[in-house]
């Protein structure tokens, strides 16, 4: 199992890796194709977040706003991601903070979209690795239904009441830093606070609401069965949560893929 890039609540990208990838995808690692850039922060998030003036750390020592923060992938990958991601995370985040809840089959995209934003800083800190032992590239990952583990994932999910008194912008960034693993995503974006992890981790989590990734093809999968609850009362609650706990759950994650690896090794060596 490869291991993740490091997170921090906004992540730093080394320039010098980054142009490793003017003539490669970081999604789908095709060369000989037209590269274009693709937004790491969302624009319609950081519009619901009201980042745009906000500085984040994107280059080493450097800050810039996240209208300016983008990689490089190819066309398709870049209107795909848009279409199966954005659009519908967009709607989904939309839908939450309005009080209609979520579904089974929505909480499986926030999961992969998360796991885009993990798989793309983690290309662009291991520019010279494969993005899987087994091939499958990150556009597979996040574009295709969760197979592998699937009965494993779940998405926890929790409200914020509101956003603290005075402040400009709302909260938007990554709080997981990930050594072996690429399942445990974490952040808090605008009043929603969201983590994809191991189903064994989520019963720790009181104040969010945990939602199993459904069986495929169950009748109720499109069925907005899940309201999460209101857990935090300020936006610095939630971040200071995510702050405190997000890596000691990256560690139990990280503990779990390293034994799962261990396990896999000794058994391909005694075929």
């Amino acid at each position: 199992m490869r291991c993740s890039g490091s997170r921090a609540r906004h992540p730093a990208v080394d320039s010098r890796r980054v142009k490793r990838f003017k003539i490669e995808c970081v999604a789908c690692a095709a060369r000989g194709v037209k590269i274009t850039r693709e937004h790491f922060w969302p624009l319609w998030l950081v519009e619901l977040t009201r980042t745009g003036k906000t500085p984040v750390r994107w280059l080493p020592g450097h800050k810039v706003l996240p209208y300016s923060t983008t990689v490089p992938l190819c066309g398709r990958c870049n209107g795909d991601f848009n279409i199966e991601l954005e659009v519908p995370t967009q709607r989904i985040f939309n839908d939450i903070l309005a009080g209609r809840g979520l579904s089974a089959n929505e909480a499986e995209i926030v999961v992969r979209w998360l796991w885009k934003f993990e798989g793309l800083q983690w290309r662009l800190d291991h520019p010279d690795n494969a993005y899987a032992t087994n091939g499958v590239t990150l556009r597979d990952r996040v574009l295709r239904r969760i197979d592998a583990m699937r009965s494993e994932i779940v998405l926890a999910v929790s409200l914020i009441d509101r956003i603290d008194d005075g402040f400009n912008d709302e909260p938007m960034g990554l709080d997981s830093v990930n050594a072996s693993n690429a399942v445990f995503v974490a952040g808090v974006f605008s009043r929603i606070a969201v983590m994809s992890m191991m189903r064994v981790y989520g019963y720790a989590l009181p104040s969010f609401t945990v939602i199993q990734m459904p069986t495929l093809g169950a009748s109720d999968a499109d069925a907005k069965l899940y309201h999460p609850s209101t857990g935090f009362a300020v936006c610095t609650d939630a971040v200071v949560f995510m702050g405190l706990n997000a890596p000691q759950l990256a560690r139990l994650h990280d503990r779990a893929f390293d034994e799962f690896e261990r396990r896999r090794l000794a058994a391909e060596r005694l075929k």
